[in-house]
């Protein structure tokens, strides 16, 4: 991802904690995010939160959106 995703990033994010009904994560909380993740091409990342969504019910860590995104991204 570059800057530019930055604000779909952010918007991406806010959906998933509205769909585990958690508030929206606060500045520190989305820098974590965004630098654990912003190695990653934004579709893949996008694909793994989708994925997530709708297999899990329970709120993703950043490792639980890295395993799948890595794993993406060394094929």
């Amino acid at each position: 991802m570059n800057n530019e995703n930055k604000n779909q990033f952010k918007e991406m994010l806010d959906t998933v904690f509205d769909i585990y009904n958690k508030n929206h994560a606060d500045q520190n909380l989305l820098r974590v995010w965004w630098l654990k993740l912003q190695s990653y091409d934004m579709q893949i990342v996008n694909q793994a939160f989708d994925s997530w969504t709708t297999t899990s019910n329970k709120f993703p860590t950043p490792h639980d959106i890295i395993l799948p995104v890595s794993y993406t991204h060394l094929t």
